[in-house]
């Protein structure tokens, strides 16, 4: 290990292990995102933990995220093997509807783009990403990156935070306009988490957004979305949860 960090340079900073299992409790089965944005919180946007013997690297903002998986993608672009994802396992069906724009679609389509921009912020539908896989040891802001690091760029920490996106866990379209209606490009678009960072960014993240713009468009057109009611005709408090 002393040859591969020459300079003796420390890990990111990070929780501390467990014999044998290391950082297995830090790493939950369920909403692991949640966890890493609490340890991004405690120990900064670059947090070092291992599982058996794995180590993983947390990115939790834009700026490392880009400073390593763009900035150094020759290193950093690498894929995690996953037998249910990387074999015949694993079946996608795709659906994909069109519609022709037309004055109605102009007219409300500044409005539908801010929602829309928000529900990417909001929820996303892989807030962990893609990992990606260091191919040699590498030093980063003065911190020694072992070879076969996983690092994950967790999209949740970045798109929820409150020094880019003000009280991010309401949903507030409106964030990303100006009072006098034109987008605000101080607030960064979602894009730059939603689909991963770096080389290995989603390939289909062009159609996959227009395909969603058009389906959830039809459905607003098609539908009137209102809460349940109880007995007593009450209506009920809708919790937002996303299903995996």
């Amino acid at each position: 290990e002393r040859r591969r960090n020459p300079k003796g340079l420390p890990l990111s900073p990070g929780p501390k292990g467990y014999p044998i299992i290391d950082n297995l409790l830090d790493f939950p089965v369920y909403k692991p995102w949640e966890q890493h944005d609490k340890l991004s919180k405690t120990y900064g946007d670059m947090v070092y933990i291992k599982v058996f013997g794995q180590s993983f690297l947390v990115l939790g903002s834009v700026e490392r995220a880009n400073d390593l998986l763009k900035k150094r993608l020759s290193n950093y672009s690498d894929r995690v093997y996953m037998t249910t994802l990387n074999s015949e396992l694993c079946l996608l069906a795709w659906n994909f509807s069109a519609m022709a724009y037309g004055p109605r679609w102009r007219h409300h389509r500044r409005a539908f783009l801010k929602k829309f921009k928000e529900s990417m912020r909001w929820r996303q539908a892989a807030p962990p990403g893609a990992p990606h896989k260091s191919l040699k040891t590498g030093e980063y802001n003065g911190h020694y990156i072992p070879k076969g690091t996983i690092v994950l760029a967790n999209s949740w920490t970045m798109l929820h935070d409150p020094e880019i996106y003000e009280d991010p866990f309401t949903y507030n379209p409106d964030r990303f306009l100006r009072e006098d209606g034109t987008t605000d490009p101080s607030v960064h678009h979602p894009k730059v988490a939603f689909f991963g960072v770096g080389r290995r960014i989603c390939p289909g993240r062009y159609f996959a957004e227009d395909s969603l713009s058009i389906i959830v468009s039809n459905v607003l057109a098609a539908f009137d979305i209102r809460p349940c009611v109880d007995k007593d005709g009450k209506e009920i408090p809708i919790k937002p949860e996303m299903m995996h």
